[in-house]
């Protein structure tokens, strides 16, 4: 458990910069309510460092300590945030499988690099705890940045190959990662101010990362869009012109049929034979009906020559 003295506040503002990049994550996903993206952010990590220290005394208590984290950052989300309950659920759900995610590969790093076993070698000793936490964070910076471009590479199916290049950006923190293990055999301040630089560096490369990929997916979902507009255009203008087509020939048929009301008026009126008149009447049945043909095979999709 952390105990007040020798390096107390640097624990302090390593989870300060625990809280910033939980923040970052949060900022990346929601919709600020009352202030802009950058002000909610800090204000969300001033808040949940708070929380934190608040809940130092539940530290012996794990199961206990995540779940009244998980609920208190929820509730924060959903008072700094305008985004809907399921959402605000899923994120707090992303949240704690990032945090208990970034945990655990700290936890194997230092077993397999450094043979410290976590909780055990841990504890009471400030130090080992300053680095655990400053090696968690990097944890979780690694993850904030790696897991969004690998969601949105198999959301689009892996047809974006801009995409694949924000999974490759990430790797340098794997790299720092395991460097900053391999170059010292135990906890020292040295290993937690190499770690800190790399973890800043990486926090101002990764909010340019996640924005840049934010305005990369916004502007995939316009071209979509604007394809998908496109395309009911060109079905409206084809449905226009089959109906331009059709009245042009109801008007033809309309023309013929006065006319041929015209003849047989005509003969009625030129006392013609009965015999003339009715050849003239069927014919102008039997066109009509030819015609009703021709529509329902069209409606069908036959074509009639």
């Amino acid at each position: 458990m952390i105990h007040f003295g020798t390096y107390f506040f640097s624990i302090i503002f390593s989870y300060f910069i625990s809280t910033l990049i939980l923040g970052l994550t949060v900022t990346a996903l929601g919709t600020p309510r009352f202030f802009s993206k950058l002000q909610t952010w800090f204000l969300f990590s001033a808040i949940f460092l708070l929380l934190t220290v608040f809940l130092f005394s539940l530290q012996n208590h794990v199961v206990l300590h995540v779940l009244a984290a998980t609920c208190a950052t929820f509730f924060i989300i959903r008072s700094l945030y305008s985004d809907s309950f399921l959402k605000s659920t899923g994120i707090t759900l992303y949240l704690s499988v990032l945090s208990i995610s970034a945990e655990l590969l700290c936890i194997y790093s230092f077993r397999a690099f450094l043979h410290l076993k976590a909780y055990v070698d841990f504890a009471g000793n400030n130090l080992y705890i300053l680095t655990g936490i400053t090696f968690t964070n990097m944890s979780m910076l690694l993850l904030t940045a790696t897991v969004p471009a690998v969601w949105w590479m198999i959301r689009a199916c892996f047809h974006s190959k801009v995409l694949f290049l924000y999974c490759l950006l990430p790797v340098y923190q794997y790299i720092t990662f395991a460097v900053c293990m391999c170059l010292f055999e135990k906890p020292s301040p040295w290993m937690i101010i190499v770690g800190n630089i790399f973890l800043i560096l990486g926090i101002i490369v990764d909010f340019i990362l996640l924005s840049s990929l934010t305005n990369l997916i916004h502007k995939k979902q316009r071209q979509e869009e604007l394809e998908l507009l496109a395309l009911q255009q060109k079905n409206e203008y084809e449905c226009y012109i089959q109906i331009q087509k059709q009245l042009h020939e109801h008007r033809l048929l309309k023309h013929d049929f006065a006319n041929q009301l015209s003849t047989i008026y005509a003969l009625i009126s030129n006392q013609a034979p009965i015999a003339d008149i009715e050849t003239m009447i069927t014919n102008s049945c039997n066109q009509l009906k030819q015609q009703n043909i021709i529509e329902k095979n069209r409606e069908r999709g036959v074509t009639n020559d």
